[in-house]
């Protein structure tokens, strides 16, 4: 679910120079808020949701690459 998430935020992404980008709010060009904020916080929720059980409990101690990966690629 957390990569098919991410897949959904990807594919919101509106690049400079569409026509979809002169359509946005102005706060959102001055922010460089490209992607849909919507898509974004379904996936910061899919991601604390997966961390609350056994399978967050093994992510957190064995596979930590992943995570830091997914966190880099939400900030940047």
């Amino acid at each position: 679910m957390i990569f098919r998430r991410l897949a959904e935020l990807e594919r919101s992404f509106i690049s400079k120079e569409s026509d979809g980008f002169k359509t946005l709010p102005e706060e959102f060009k001055y922010l460089l808020t490209t992607y849909s904020l919507d898509n974004l916080s379904e996936l910061s929720r899919t991601m604390k949701e997966a961390l609350l059980g056994p399978l967050g409990d093994f992510y957190l101690e064995r596979r930590r690459d992943i995570l830091e990966d997914l966190a880099l690629k939400l900030y940047s």
